[in-house]
């Protein structure tokens, strides 16, 4: 199974280390060999837009609102596949749809 996860660390939760807590937790759920990303803050929504092109068959995105709202908008169109994780301060939008329970 092809998994993309790209993270922000400086999203309000996700820290410097992110992408390495973000593999740990990854490969405890049993997804192996998953290609984590850093979010390039200067061009995040061509970023998620190649990233899609890569039909990934799962496409996990932990950060804040900002970021996750932009996945939505851009990967959301081409995969149904996708699982947002809270790494903001608020949460605002995965408490929205969610509720507030842990990942």
């Amino acid at each position: 199974m092809k998994t993309i996860a790209l993270y922000n660390p400086a999203a309000g939760s996700v820290t410097a280390d992110g992408g390495d807590r973000l593999r740990a937790v990854l490969e405890e759920a049993g997804v192996r060999d998953a290609d984590l990303v850093e979010v390039d803050r200067a061009d995040c929504d061509n970023q998620l837009r190649r990233l899609a092109e890569a039909n990934p068959d799962l496409f996990i995105v932990w950060g804040g609102d900002g970021t996750l709202r932009s996945a939505l908008g851009t990967v959301g169109q081409a995969t149904p596949n996708l699982l947002l994780l809270p790494g903001g301060t608020m949460n605002m939008l995965t408490k929205s749809i969610h509720g507030d329970k842990p990942w």
